[in-house]
């Protein structure tokens, strides 16, 4: 039953070798520490939005979490704080958030797609006002290498595989779709942990974080774990690299976007029309690969 995944995911790693090929024949593309960190931090969000639809429990304010993360990074190493000390308490802040809207979802039931969807405005106001409505500049902490490019992307794309063997079983489904609140919690905390990640991550490799700016990535994030071949309407279902590929996939076409020379929402147009085409994809493999097991989690969050 997982043949129609595997081949969707052949079909998405040879599009990502044909684009990344083309790219290296422009003189204007270098795939260098850029990328990687790109590919990282898109990842993490990617592979939390990822889980939390598995878990039947959406979240659609990762990325005001992983901008409110970059922000308090940025002002904790503003204070003269370890650079390890200021990303532990970011990411902490990142995963109390999402016990919250756990809680929230869990408890009363709701769908999270609301919850994390109120999450998200409200998260954004909050780095907003932390951050004074402009970009923290990271001072003093040093612009990280090559050892914490890979070691995040190895982080994205070892867990992502990982969490997709994890739920290609039928018991691990069958549980969380039992326990509303555990399911709750694990896709909503575990998503907003790896966001928070992300948003440290990509902070520190800019040297400064920019809240509000993550909006197009959030796209991406939701565009990577669909077009994946995550399924949206049966939680838990999955292959074992869509998620990685389609990341990959994306950050190219981003990439060629840009050196072809178009207009910057040309790059959010791909974001929307991958969303669209991960649908229509995502329905064809529900129907090309039943699953013996479908695990309905928190109230039907997918379909709302």
């Amino acid at each position: 039953m997982l043949l129609p995944r595997i081949v969707w995911e052949a079909v998405l790693l040879g599009f990502a070798v044909a684009v990344a090929a083309g790219l290296l024949l422009s003189t204007e593309f270098a795939m260098g520490l850029s990328f990687w960190y790109a590919f990282a931090t898109l990842g993490l969000l990617a592979a939390g939005f990822a889980l939390s639809v598995r878990t039947g429990t959406p979240n659609l304010a990762i990325a005001s979490i992983a901008s409110l993360s970059g922000v308090v990074y940025a002002k904790v190493v503003q204070a003269d704080q370890p650079v390890v000390i200021a990303g532990a308490l970011a990411v902490g802040l990142a995963l109390v958030i999402g016990l919250v809207l756990g809680v929230v979802t869990g408890v009363l039931s709701a769908p999270a797609w609301a919850v994390s969807l109120g999450g998200f405005a409200v998260v954004m106001g909050i780095a907003l006002a932390v951050a004074d409505a402009r970009g923290v500049p990271v001072v003093g902490a040093g612009r990280p290498g090559w050892f914490g490019a890979l070691l995040w992307s190895l982080v994205f794309v070892a867990g992502s595989v990982a969490g997709g063997l994890l739920f290609l079983q039928a018991k691990v489904r069958a549980f969380l779709g039992g326990q509303r609140l555990v399911a709750a919690l694990a896709g909503l905390a575990g998503s907003s942990l790896l966001a928070g990640i992300s948003g440290v991550v990509w902070a520190s490799w800019l040297g400064a974080s920019f809240p509000g700016g993550d909006l197009q990535r959030l796209f991406l994030a939701v565009a990577a774990a669909v077009l994946g071949g995550v399924s949206l309407a049966r939680g838990g279902v999955g292959g074992y690299v869509g998620t990685v590929l389609a990341t990959a996939l994306l950050l190219l076409l981003d990439m060629w976007v840009r050196v072809v020379g178009l207009e910057a929402p040309w790059g959010l147009g791909l974001s929307g029309l991958a969303i669209v085409i991960g649908l229509l994809v995502s329905q064809l493999l529900d129907r090309l690969s039943p699953s013996p097991a479908p695990a309905r989690t928190p109230a039907a969050d997918v379909s709302g």
